[in-house]
């Protein structure tokens, strides 16, 4: 990567963290062995994540706190990934990534509101 990359501390809960961590640890188990791989790190995600929102359809008016905020990008990228697709995902991953890991990667779409909850239907 060439770009300039400025250092930024994040607070993040313990959840957070972890969800992150599985999610990084998934990235690097899943592909194949090249020295020309780049490191993908929780910082790497994260700025994947902000490159790929869609900022302008964020409603800024009144948000008071965390809870609104939340509610609001879930609005935006609620249902970026149909069930079918999830549906390829689980049947492609599931095993690769043993069944721990993949219900906490599924528990953090479903968190983020990317992908509704079988539950929800």
């Amino acid at each position: 990567m060439s770009e300039i990359l400025i250092k930024s501390n994040i607070p993040l809960r313990i959840d957070q963290l972890d969800r992150l961590t599985h999610i990084t640890t998934a990235i690097t188990a899943l592909r194949e062995k090249n020295q020309d791989n780049e490191r993908i790190t929780k910082a790497t995600i994260i700025r994947a994540l902000i490159d790929n929102f869609d900022f302008a359809k964020l409603k800024l008016e009144n948000i008071r706190d965390e809870a609104t905020l939340k509610e609001r990008v879930a609005e935006v990228m609620k249902n970026n990934i149909s069930l079918d697709k999830f549906a390829e995902f689980e049947k492609q991953f599931k095993d690769k990534l043993g069944e721990e890991n993949f219900n906490e990667i599924k528990k953090w779409f479903v968190d983020q509101g990317i992908l509704q909850n079988e539950n929800q239907h």
